[in-house]
């Protein structure tokens, strides 16, 4: 099972996850999982079809990222994993 993956030396706050898919249909599953540390788990994040249109993830509130692994949920006609782009947010404020 192909898989993107990223981890952090020291633990990130994030708060959301905004997905962009691949243009390419061929590298546009029809939808992802998220694995975050290795325990927490998102099914069925659906991916986007327009460019510049990202499918955003909100994560519980404080959670600090070590690792973020996306797996494909349901390829469709996906030949491969592709995305255009992967961006983590966190909004500074007070919590």
């Amino acid at each position: 099972q192909p898989y993107w993956e990223i981890a952090f030396d020291q633990p990130q706050m994030v708060d959301a996850v905004f997905l962009y898919s691949s243009t390419v249909s061929s590298r546009r599953p029809i939808g992802y999982n998220l694995l975050i540390n290795g325990q927490w788990l998102y099914t069925g994040v659906p991916s986007k079809e327009k460019p510049g249109e990202a499918t955003v993830v909100k994560l519980e509130k404080d959670t600090y990222l070590s690792t973020l692994r996306i797996t494909v949920q349901e390829w469709g006609k996906a030949e491969c994993l592709g995305l255009s782009d992967i961006q983590l947010f966190w909004e500074r404020g007070e919590r």
